[in-house]
């Protein structure tokens, strides 16, 4: 006879993600399982491994060899297969609670209850540029979930969803911290000063012309400095602009990186540049290794990452007021600055007050050693705010573990 005391009491827990390759949403997908391995039985499941770049150790992965189709009905078709495959996967595996990440991911999530708690969640402000894929989400999720204060705020009043949930993205310091002490031997520009940073996939969402532009800007009264993209895609657009700025042996565009922590560890400042976000991992990471850093204030994200309460007030007053808000804010945690064009603008003669606001934000960074230094401690000390150990509880509160 089975001895009953040794059975498993831990719910099953499938969390499910379309891919996981390099990003934000499959990162905290992967970051989620590890901080409840021990709270519940946890199953990944894929769409599709191509491009497969987390390590998800002993945790089960199901790859359901679902990848994209193209085209509206191979899309929509698609969609039914994987919600399909999720149901029959979610019965074989005794599944308790689906938690999903990504809009393709909570679409199936959502259309594939078996006797489950199906849980959603909103990783980008990009979510609900359409409304009726969002909707269905809403009407099909028993719990929704948002990474930042506005996107909640917009499912509360948009959509009706008073009880949608606010869970930061988990980010291990103490590891990236191990991570970041790994001997690399292909460092662009290694030793050199000062070395600026920024990391995210090739998307016209990142503005990286932004800042290609600012830092040319920047060559003329700091001739030494150098500039790292770190992402996974091609970049065309960009290579062809540096050619067009001639800035060939100034800025690296690196690829992607398995460990991209000692290119940041080994850098002076970061700067993001994105007009969409949801709530900016390479921000956090860059802050975890004590990086001085720049944000745009996009709709979602980096204004409630670098911002304290009272200056987050104050601002989101003067916005109610009309008033102007294209300054440069030196917050507790970081640089802000004024969100910027999202029309892409490759034309290298075509220099932006924009553009040349960023070039002074990073002028001011680099010129002043004791703001950059205390951006470099409270930086440090924001992003241990979002350590495993400090979402944990509300993980398993929201989830019901």
């Amino acid at each position: 006879m089975q001895d009953m005391s040794t059975e498993s009491t831990k719910k099953n827990l499938l969390l499910i993600v379309p891919l996981l390759h390099q990003g934000g949403f499959e990162k905290t997908c992967v970051e989620t399982a590890r901080i409840l391995r021990e709270d519940a039985d946890v199953t990944i499941a894929i769409f599709d491994d191509r491009d497969r770049h987390y390590d998800t150790g002993d945790i089960p992965v199901v790859n359901l060899r679902l990848p994209v189709k193209k085209g509206t009905i191979g899309k929509a078709f698609n969609l039914m297969r994987r919600a399909r495959a999720l149901r029959r996967l979610k019965k074989k595996r005794h599944i308790d609670i689906s938690y999903s990440f990504g809009m393709t991911a909570n679409l199936a999530n959502a259309m594939s209850h078996a006797g489950d708690l199906v849980v959603t969640s909103l990783h980008s402000s990009i979510d609900f540029e359409t409304r009726k894929r969002l909707q269905k989400v809403v009407r099909g999720s028993d719990r929704i979930v948002a990474c930042g204060r506005r996107m909640r705020e917009r499912l509360q009043k948009e959509y009706g969803r008073d009880d949608a949930q606010l869970l930061y993205n988990p980010h291990d310091v103490d590891a990236i911290a191990r991570l970041a002490k790994e001997t690399v031997t292909d460092m662009p520009f290694a030793g050199a000063h000062p070395l600026i940073v920024t990391m995210g996939r090739d998307d016209v969402v990142k503005g990286y012309w932004h800042l290609i532009k600012a830092f040319s800007v920047l060559k003329r009264t700091e001739p030494e400095a150098k500039l790292m993209i770190l992402g996974e895609g091609a970049f065309d657009r960009e290579r062809k602009l540096i050619r067009d700025l001639g800035l060939q042996e100034d800025i690296a565009l690196t690829g992607v990186k398995k460990n991209p922590f000692p290119y940041l560890a080994a850098s002076d400042l970061f700067v993001l540049t994105s007009n969409r976000e949801g709530f900016p991992n390479a921000l956090i990471e860059a802050m975890a290794l004590s990086l001085p850093v720049i944000a745009t204030d996009c709709e979602t994200g980096p204004r409630e990452i670098l911002l304290n309460d009272e200056e987050t007030v104050s601002l989101e007053k003067r916005f109610e007021k009309g008033q102007s808000t294209r300054d440069i804010i030196t917050g507790a945690y970081g640089m802000l600055i004024p969100d910027m064009d999202a029309i892409p603008d490759y034309d290298g003669a075509f220099i932006t007050p924009e553009d040349r606001m960023l070039e002074n934000a990073i002028k001011r960074f680099l010129a002043d050693d004791a703001v950059r230094n205390n951006c470099r401690r409270q930086a440090y000390e924001k992003a241990r705010t979002y350590a495993p150990a400090q979402i944990r509880n509300r993980l398993k509160e929201i989830l019901g573990l």
